[in-house]
């Protein structure tokens, strides 16, 4: 399995006031193809090795009469010139402030994964993460929402509005071992 690190947040981010507060009166969207994640990835094989990530938006695609954007990743050594792109899947973000991503999940036949929601309260459950606490944290002078969860291992996740999980962009709420205990899930990942 291989272990991605997030190194830097979005190097756009969109919809500041002049004075640097966010604008709580416009949305804005992880969806974004101003947006642009980097990422490290450091295989479990090599420890000493680094593979880059480049993880941006691209095209307008409609599936199952929703409009969403494919997300790209750009990876090895060349990220920023002659790199080819892979396709990761297909995400989409709601009114209401959730992100769905269209891919296969564990083997599955490709589905709308919710990965964030952040109109989420305080107690509410997401696929076994169960939300702790809302904040505000500022992010390169923009404050922005951040939700941290928690599941039964007591391991966190953050999400930060606007910007998605603090691990990885595509780190949606995942299974866990609780999952297997209570017998929800039937396979290892």
């Amino acid at each position: 399995m291989k272990n991605l690190i997030f190194l830097l947040i979005p190097i756009l981010l969109i919809n500041c006031k002049k004075d640097g507060s966010y604008d709580g009166n416009k949305i804005d969207s992880i969806v974004d193809n101003s947006k642009v994640w980097y990422l490290s990835e450091q295989p479990n094989r090599c420890p000493s090795c680094v593979w880059p990530h480049k993880i941006i938006f691209g095209k307008d695609t409609n599936i199952n009469s929703y409009s969403y954007k494919t997300i790209l990743d750009y990876h090895g050594d060349s990220i920023e010139s002659n790199s080819k792109a892979s396709v990761l899947g297909y995400m989409r973000e709601t009114s209401d402030k959730k992100v769905y991503c269209y891919l296969a999940f564990y083997g599955q036949a490709e589905s709308d994964i919710l990965i964030y929601d952040f109109n989420a309260s305080i107690n509410d459950t997401i696929d076994n993460w169960i939300v702790t606490n809302i904040d505000t944290v500022n992010i390169l002078n923009i404050n922005r929402k951040r939700i941290i969860l928690r599941n039964c291992e007591s391991s966190k996740k953050y999400w930060i509005d606007g910007i998605g999980n603090m691990a990885d962009l595509l780190s949606y709420p995942s299974r866990t071992i609780c999952d297997y205990q209570t017998g929800i899930v039937g396979s290892a990942y």
